[in-house]
């Protein structure tokens, strides 16, 4: 399981709102996982079992999580300190970007974002996501699709400054209730 827990770590942060969180809900999964390996009938990968088996903890967790939210603790990277002035603006600005990124990503519908996550971010393959997910591929290209769509509208309205990143933070799932 050892090559799979950054992996693990980046799904769980696109439903987080930050990596002391995603490592707190990484380190349940893979509790999980370690506990119930015996469950592992060998029907797909081990890969795709331990994603559908991620997906339900996350799932389960917001559930149970619904309008609690942690402070953010600052990740060790950034804590990094660039030598020279230029580098220091450069990693700010990939910084800004990334997260912006993932603000969008995480402004997206649960059926959305996973296939994003897995596909675009951890490059499986539609027929994995198909899997861990329990729909035919059509409907995971179809949900690729769509979030895209969705991301690119995001992003271009969040750097356009239209509604900032309020634009990014306030989407809504189909709920009405503010995205993760």
């Amino acid at each position: 399981m050892r090559p799979h827990i950054d992996s693990v770590r980046r799904f769980a942060f696109s439903f987080c709102g930050s990596w002391s969180d995603a490592d707190d809900l990484a380190q349940e999964v893979l509790l999980k996982a370690y506990r119930s390996i015996g469950a592992f009938e060998g029907r797909s990968s081990l890969s795709t079992w331990l994603y559908t088996l991620a997906r339900s903890v996350f799932i389960d967790s917001r559930r149970g999580r619904q309008g609690r939210s942690r402070e953010r603790e600052q990740d060790l990277d950034d804590q990094l300190v660039a030598e020279d002035g230029d580098s220091q603006e450069q990693l700010l600005v990939q910084k800004d970007e990334v997260e912006r990124l993932w603000r969008a990503v995480r402004a997206l519908d649960h059926e959305f974002r996973i296939p994003v996550v897995l596909c675009d971010i951890e490059g499986m393959s539609y027929e994995q996501v198909a899997s861990i997910e329990g729909v035919p591929i059509g409907t995971i290209r179809s949900r690729l699709s769509r979030a895209r769509g969705k991301l690119a509208e995001l992003l271009r309205r969040a750097s356009s400054g239209e509604s900032g990143t309020h634009a990014v933070e306030t989407s809504s799932n189909s709920t009405g209730r503010p995205a993760a």
